[in-house]
Parts: structure tokens; sequence; C-alpha cells
């Protein structure tokens, strides 16, 4: 496993249809990256096939809401809280970025963002609330 950034601050943009929302989360998180080899094929044509795992640990603490309940906060709630779901984007540090389609306004897609950051940021693809571990109550964010 290779640690891209222990105990650093993160910024999520969580999903809601077609529109992201900039949060950051002024908490120590741990973010790091574990590498996946799957074998496959016979002794004389075996394949290998690597890839990468982001994993973002989040301490659980007071800000944070499941994705049900922070969608029901009203919006000008939600800005206080964060939550974590899968789809929703996840960066290493605190970033100024925003997502979207108005350059104008200076916000950035996706791959412009994904351009910028390389492997400071994923897409989460599984989430888990981590309660009863050695590493402490925590959510667990898989992703690439």
């Amino acid at each position: 496993m290779i640690m891209l950034g222990g105990n650093s601050f993160i910024t999520i943009w969580n999903r809601i249809g077609n529109i992201y929302k900039r949060h950051e989360v002024n908490v120590k998180c741990r973010y790091t990256q574990k590498s996946i080899s799957d074998h496959s094929g016979a002794r004389d044509s075996m394949r290998a096939n690597v890839s990468s795992v982001i994993i973002c640990r989040i301490p659980y603490n007071e800000f944070y809401k499941s994705p049900q309940e922070w969608q029901e906060l009203p919006e000008e709630e939600q800005g206080k809280y964060f939550t974590v779901q899968a789809d929703d984007y996840i960066a290493l540090g605190i970033q100024k970025y925003e997502i979207g389609k108005d350059k104008e306004s200076g916000e950035i897609t996706i791959p412009e963002l994904r351009n910028k950051l390389q492997s400071d940021v994923m897409q989460a693809k599984g989430v888990r609330y981590s309660l009863h571990t050695t590493l402490g109550k925590h959510i667990r964010a898989e992703g690439v």
C-alpha cells in the first residue's frame, strides 16, 4: 500500500443528479493507494492485470450525515455538513475547483479535474461505515 497523504484534509464533491456540490472536510483523513493484481489463464499463457484502488478513511465526526439525512437537509444547511456516497469525487487536500460546465464562472469538467489532480482525486465506487475497528469509527470510501 502506498501512502498518498496521511492525516490530510479532503474535498468532497457530492453528486446530486448532474450537479456536484463541493465540501471541504476539515478533519484529518487517511488517503492511500492499493495495487490489486489478478492472474488468469493457463501456465503458458498466464496474464496479470494490475489496477489501483484509492482508499480514503474519514474519521466519523459530528459534521458527517448519512446520504439520506444530508439530502433531506435544507440547501442552506447542507454546507455545514458532509456526506459520502458512490459516484462522489474525493480529493486529497482542500481544493477550490467547482465541477460543472460553466467555463465563464470558473467551473471545470470531471476530465479537467482528473487531469489537474491526477492520483490525488478519486471517484468513490463503494462506501462502508466501519464502526468497530482498531482504526476507530470511520467512513471508508474506495474508488478509482
